[in-house]
């Protein structure tokens, strides 16, 4: 029974972990010195790779700054565009409004310009609601 209880202790078997972290995109220098004792490029090499794709995080960001601002001006050429047209149309009601009021059709002028003050109104507070 000794023996066994013997033999138990000697088979205990103990496990060391160790765990490391670091941020960024190279390891610390000690780390890299200990690549570096491994294989002599390794240092050389990591920090290629870290430089390699600093280079394609900065590419990255300035391929998204791009697309933003071309999203931007496409936006903004719509938003001027629909406000001429708009302009446009509610010059030609007001023009339809004045010729149906000369021609005798007052009436009808009247209803011309309140839809197109209807318009309008629909046009602005939606969009302010939608904002």
């Amino acid at each position: 029974m000794e023996a066994d209880s013997n033999n138990k202790k000697n088979q205990a078997v103990r496990i060391v972990g160790e765990s490391v972290q670091f941020s960024g995109h190279i390891p610390p220098p000690s780390v890299i010195k200990q690549y570096g004792d491994i294989d002599a490029s390794f240092p050389s090499r990591i920090l290629s790779m870290a430089e390699t794709e600093q280079e394609a995080v900065c590419d990255l960001n300035k391929q998204t700054l791009e697309i933003e601002k071309l999203r931007l001006e496409l936006e903004t050429s719509a938003i001027k565009r629909g406000q001429i047209l708009g302009a446009a149309v509610a010059i030609l009601f007001v023009f339809i409004a004045c010729w149906t009021a000369i021609s005798g059709y007052e009436k009808l002028a009247m209803a011309i310009v309140g839809s197109l003050a209807i318009m309008v109104t629909v046009m602005i507070t939606g969009r302010h609601k939608s904002s």
